[in-house]
């Protein structure tokens, strides 16, 4: 009964993660995507973007003019910042997006309908040059039928406190950073790691040893990155995860409750995609007509490879399919017990732990047959005055008196 709780938990989050990416039923009108330097989130991007495009909905990609623009298939209209304020630039944005059903006439109705994505690809660009306008830049791009994507750098260095002038003159103000208010205002948070880096942690928290450490850290002067060669993605992850991510989601709805899981992605295929390409092949193979084989060899083909499943930045690619909650991915299980017979693994003997609750050692701490039976025919002081409770007579204190106490009838009745 567990076990299929458990399964219908992970079943129903990684479809709230497959509503998020196709941006379904209005779910999140404003999505944040935060990535680091050592796992960009353009990929993501292109998973959104290839999902609304599958859907019918446009998408407009808002280029910065430092960003070198991304000449993505998902596309279908590309704005490009040249030497403009804010305010005009927000124009030019808006003036792709079709006009709201209450701005709209009956004419235009079916044109307003349309559903619009506007991608930012950096918002850390209009960060830096204004850090007071940018959330209020980012709110007034959402409408009733336009949602908006923006990617942020969650460890950008010039964007830390105290280093830019204009984030200077912020915090005089009593202004909180930019990425704060972009994070309280999204309606979901996307964050993007690193597959190899949470297996090296997670690894390293198994065999309590300090976890490695990587990315940016501010140290004495500038940030400098760390470099750990000993822990390389391929020793960690192997082949069919290359392409792996963790995503943390923090989905917020309408009440105000936050949904918060964490999933490995496998973009461009992984296991469950050989699975499956395997699965048709099998298909393929029973379903041949009989009149094929009653020809010569000479005349049959051998069938047809299954074609190479694109990535999410490639023109004609399919929508990811191979999405694990981390907690149940193989990467991530929880180790196995050192000492598999009875009584030899560790616990406290009684049997009823599984292998995935009790940790590992390398000594046993379990009890033995004849230490159970003793442990069970232990008799604590006091334990008959616990057999009468619920006569009337609980709480009462049991004595037995032996030879060396002195008592007198006549003294305890007085």
């Amino acid at each position: 009964m567990a076990a299929t709780k458990a399964h219908a938990r992970s079943s129903y989050s990684v479809l709230l993660l497959q509503k998020l990416l196709s941006l379904r039923d209005g779910v999140s009108p404003l999505t944040l995507v935060l990535d680091t330097l050592q796992e960009p989130g353009q990929p993501i991007i292109e998973e959104f973007m290839l999902r609304a495009k599958s859907a019918g909905t446009r998408v407009v990609y808002v280029s910065s003019y430092l960003a070198h623009p991304r000449r993505s298939p998902h596309m279908d209209v590309l704005i490009e910042r040249k030497d403009a304020s804010l305010e005009a630039f927000r124009d030019e944005i808006i003036s792709q997006c079709p006009p709201g059903p209450e701005r709209s006439s009956e004419r235009g109705r079916s044109e307003s309908s349309q559903k619009t994505l506007i991608v930012i690809d950096s918002l850390c660009q209009l960060a830096r040059q204004d850090p007071l306008f940018v959330a209020a830049f980012v709110s007034s791009l959402v409408s009733p039928t336009t949602s908006v994507l923006g990617l942020h750098h969650a460890d950008d260095p010039s964007l830390s406190a105290g280093v830019l002038p204009s984030h200077r003159d912020a915090l005089r103000q009593g202004k909180p950073p930019p990425l704060k208010v972009l994070c309280h205002l999204a309606t979901a948070v996307v964050r993007v790691h690193a597959l190899h880096e949470e297996v090296a942690k997670k690894r390293a928290r198994d065999r309590s040893t300090e976890e490695p450490h990587f990315g940016w850290a501010a140290g004495e002067g500038w940030p400098f990155g760390y470099g750990n060669k000993a822990y390389s993605k391929r020793d960690l992850v192997g082949p069919l995860y290359d392409h792996g991510v963790v995503v943390d989601m923090e989905l917020r709805r309408r009440s105000g409750r936050a949904v918060v899981e964490r999933y490995v992605m496998v973009l461009g295929g992984g296991p469950k995609a050989d699975q499956q390409q395997q699965q048709q092949q099998q298909q393929q193979q029973h379903q041949v007509p009989q009149s094929r084989s009653a020809r010569p060899p000479q005349a049959q083909k051998s069938a047809p490879t299954p074609p190479r499943l694109r990535m999410p930045w490639e023109a004609d690619a399919t929508p990811c399919t191979d999405i694990t909650v981390m907690s149940e991915h193989p990467l991530f299980a929880a180790p196995s017990t050192v000492g598999g017979e009875e009584g030899d693994g560790v616990g406290d003997g009684d049997g009823d732990e599984t292998a995935d609750e009790v940790p590992t050692s390398s000594f046993s701490l379990g009890l033995t047959a004849k230490q159970r039976r003793d442990r069970d025919n232990i008799v604590l002081p006091y334990f008959d005055a616990q057999t009468d409770i619920g006569a009337g007579e609980g709480g009462r204190i049991l004595y037995d008196m032996g030879r060396e106490d002195d008592f007198d009838e006549e003294e305890d009745e007085i």
